[in-house]
């Protein structure tokens, strides 16, 4: 059996089996392997697989980077050709390694490796977003944080029990002290717990460098802390490459705090498929939302109807030359209903509304 391992600093490793046949990594959800990830482009490389034997196959204009076991030397691969990968090796692309285990060491794959197709059920989707779990305890720190931490004993004299030293149950340290502690290292507490003895929480930043920042201040102040630490321009990058990849024409407008901020989208089974692709796949993302959509400005539309026809067929025209007839869209949402004397009754989302429209239309259309 021959198995991947795909791994990125601080981020549990992916593990998962590869079958006879080609594997395509990419951004792309057509691909075998989904990495999402600003690095990965669309179709990266092709992986194909024989028992025991392994090739790589970078796409045009990827950068795929190996570091060979035997040379201990790193090796940029050449677009367009089939490149052996060894037991040892380690193939890099940005700051994600992948490693293959049940090859030949110092084997290169033969000519007649299998190229028939894998089934999808066996890809796995691997969203490498960087979520740093934290779990530091240190002896130093600030004395108020000592304090609050600290675990009284209760001594053999103090118990009337020679010999003996009674842990006491340890009290729940003062939450409001250590939000105050976290918060003031410049980020979004988003939850706190104390459970088994230590802290459970989960932070929100803006980008990596301030997770770095925080990190190091932890460490500074000897909290015994777990933390997930989730960077907010990360997010927005993985949730730029699914919303293109689903072709939803979806733009990132805004996020703060893991809740993102996407362009309207009308089509609601789209918008309900983008919501629920990206609660799935994105770690850290608390919320999605869409930006209001524009209302349809009927005194502007009225402006745009330069000409009207009042007989057989009406119609009206627009200034862009377009002929708009009954039961047929002026703009998006916004149907023509009737034409009448001065005004055209349309239906904007199911609701039935006059616009006015230049008295001297129906003489230009006349005049044609």
């Amino acid at each position: 059996m021959i198995v991947a391992k795909l791994s990125r600093a601080g981020v549990d490793d992916q593990v998962f089996d590869l079958e006879p046949g080609q594997h395509r990594l990419g951004s792309d959800f057509g691909c075998e392997i989904v990495l999402i990830h600003p690095a990965v482009a669309s179709e990266h490389l092709t992986l194909k697989v024989e028992e025991g034997h392994v090739a790589i196959l970078p796409s045009r204009g990827a950068a795929v980077m190996v570091f060979r076991q035997a040379s201990q030397q790193v090796v940029t691969l050449e677009s367009g050709e089939w490149a052996p990968f060894h037991l040892g090796d380690r193939l890099i692309i940005a700051d994600i390694s992948l490693e293959i285990e049940g090859i030949e060491p110092e084997s290169e794959a033969p000519n007649g490796l299998s190229e028939r197709p894998v089934l999808r059920a066996v890809v796995t989707a691997i969203l490498l977003i960087a979520v740093t779990g934290l779990n530091m305890s240190f002896s130093r720190g600030p004395e108020s944080l000592a304090a609050a931490l600290a675990v009284p004993r209760l001594s053999a004299s103090d118990s009337g029990q020679p010999g003996v030293e009674e842990v006491v149950p340890q009290p729940e340290p003062d939450a409001a002290l250590i939000r105050r502690t976290l918060a003031g290292l410049g980020v979004k507490v988003e939850s706190l717990t104390f459970k088994d003895g230590r802290w459970q929480t989960i932070l929100r930043v803006g980008d990596a460098a301030a997770r770095a920042h925080v990190l190091a201040r932890l460490a500074e102040l000897g909290l015994p802390v777990s933390a997930d630490i989730y960077a907010d321009r990360e997010i927005a990058e993985a949730v730029t490459l699914i919303a293109v990849n689903l072709n939803s024409g979806a733009q990132v407008l805004g996020l703060r705090n893991g809740v993102v901020t996407l362009s309207a989208i009308h089509d609601e089974a789209l918008r309900e498929k983008l919501v629920k692709t990206l609660k799935s796949d994105v770690p850290g993302l608390a919320d999605v939302r869409f930006q209001d959509p524009s209302p349809v400005d009927l005194t502007a539309l009225g402006k745009r109807i330069t000409g009207v026809w009042h007989g057989a067929y009406p119609y009206v025209v627009l200034d862009d030359g377009a002929i708009v007839r009954l039961g047929e869209t002026l703009e998006r949402d916004v149907k023509l209903l009737a034409i009448a004397e001065g005004h055209l009754l349309v239906e904007v989302k199911g609701e039935q509304k006059k616009v006015l429209v230049d008295e001297n239309a129906g003489s230009r259309v006349h005049q044609r």
